[in-house]
């Protein structure tokens, strides 16, 4: 859960498990404790979500969370691990036409491979 450090509003994720599994990213008010599902991802499975391989790909979702415009993006990267790979952040900048260009970066320490899990 991630909680925003100017209205106090915390972000996080539920899984509804299933042949085809949902997701829901939602929002809590803290002054109200109302809940806003700000996007609901369907359609990905259990197996293909921890499917891993070098052929695999790494899928990421970026979600506006003060506009109610949902699901705003999805990218690709290489096959990894990581075992919180929450934190992130978004950087708006201007291109040299005017062009508002946004950046989202993660911070992320990834495993090439799922070899660590076999240490414990």
């Amino acid at each position: 859960m991630q909680t925003d450090p100017v209205t106090g509003d915390c972000f996080t994720y539920n899984l509804e498990l299933g042949r085809q599994s949902t997701y829901r990213i939602f929002k809590v008010f803290t002054s109200t404790g109302d809940i806003e599902i700000l996007a609901t991802i369907k359609g990905v499975s259990l197996a293909d979500a921890i499917d891993f391989g070098p052929n695999a790909k790494n899928r990421w979702i970026v979600v506006d969370r003060h506009h109610g415009k949902g699901l705003v993006g999805v990218s690709e990267s290489d096959p990894s691990f990581a075992f919180h790979p929450v934190n992130g952040w978004d950087q708006s900048s201007a291109t040299e036409r005017g062009t508002i260009v946004t950046d989202v970066t993660l911070d992320i320490s990834p495993y090439e491979n799922l070899d660590v899990l076999k240490r414990f």
